[in-house]
């Protein structure tokens, strides 16, 4: 792959001697199929750039990172554990930081927490998937909460609130 370039360099050589030889005599006709030929493929790759980032796919992601992030700044309190899963963890730090909310709620111990936030990004996961994955991977305490209750949808994103069982 990294050859490419010099496979592209080889090809253009070929045919603009392939070129040559089929206008020899005319030095001016050269110029001219060369410049003009120059011209089209530069714009023929502008168009097919410019078409393909038109109809690339959606990015995976999590678009309602930002609202969701703006909404969990009303509600959270101290205290509070925001629980999500990759991929929408990294896109809610990001906003966390930049709403300027503590980072905190996102890394809290899990034993500090009085009560957990569940962030699901509806496109990719599921309420099941997000927290059987923090069951695994942050040790997540399931049986010392309450079941998750839906509190908002912003988006692409539902937030649920679980309340520690007494």
């Amino acid at each position: 792959m990294f050859l490419l370039p010099v496979l592209w360099i080889q090809a253009s050589l070929g045919l603009a001697y392939v070129l040559k030889v089929v206008c020899m005599g005319y030095p001016a006709r050269f110029a001219a199929i060369t410049a003009i030929g120059g011209v089209l493929l530069a714009g023929w790759l502008g168009y097919r750039t410019w078409r393909g980032l038109a109809n690339r796919p959606p990015i995976d992601g999590f678009r309602s990172a930002e609202s969701t992030a703006g909404f969990l700044a009303t509600i959270l309190e101290p205290g509070d554990r925001v629980v999500a899963s990759v991929p929408s963890i990294s896109p809610l730090e990001y906003y966390f930081v930049v709403s300027g909310l503590p980072i905190g709620y996102l890394h809290a111990a899990w034993e500090s927490s009085d009560r957990l936030v569940v962030v699901v990004n509806n496109e990719t996961q599921s309420l099941t998937g997000v927290l059987q994955w923090n069951t695994e991977w942050q040790d997540l305490p399931l049986d010392h909460y309450s079941e998750p209750e839906e509190v908002a949808s912003i988006g692409d994103a539902v937030i649920y609130v679980m309340e520690p069982q007494q």
